[in-house]
């Protein structure tokens, strides 16, 4: 590996920045394309239109973050990861500060809770001052 990350970092200039992402997949083993096993969850396709997989129980937690930019299909893709939970009878949260997801939740039999919209005051967290 240390041969391969030189032989790559050589052709660079000497301000050049290079991403570990750029050098090295950042793909967790729990990704797999293409077969199917029991407890997997459909996530969609890859540049060769193969199917690819998520399973939750080989992650060593199921916290996730779903980024990206405006329309590259955040929402679509937590929906669809809830739902294939759901179904699976595994407990889902959504923060979801916009209430974008609410409908949705509430329709899966969820629980919606309304996050105050500004933050206590720390300097009077029970609202004493007038």
């Amino acid at each position: 590996m240390g041969a391969l990350l030189r032989h790559l970092m050589r052709g660079l200039r000497p301000r050049s920045l290079a991403l570990a992402g750029d050098l090295i997949p950042l793909m967790p083993p729990s990704v797999v394309p293409p077969a199917e096993e029991e407890g997997d969850v459909l996530l969609g396709f890859d540049e060769y239109g193969r199917e690819v997989y998520l399973n939750f129980s080989k992650l060593p937690n199921a916290h996730s973050v779903i980024t990206g930019t405006t329309g590259s299909g955040k929402s679509t893709l937590a929906r669809s990861l809830a739902l294939s939970l759901v179904e699976r009878d595994i407990n889902v949260m959504f923060i979801d500060p916009h209430g974008e997801h609410a409908q949705f939740v509430e329709g899966l039999g969820g629980v919606t809770l309304s996050v105050e919209e500004s933050p206590p005051d720390v300097l009077d967290p029970a609202g004493f001052s007038p």
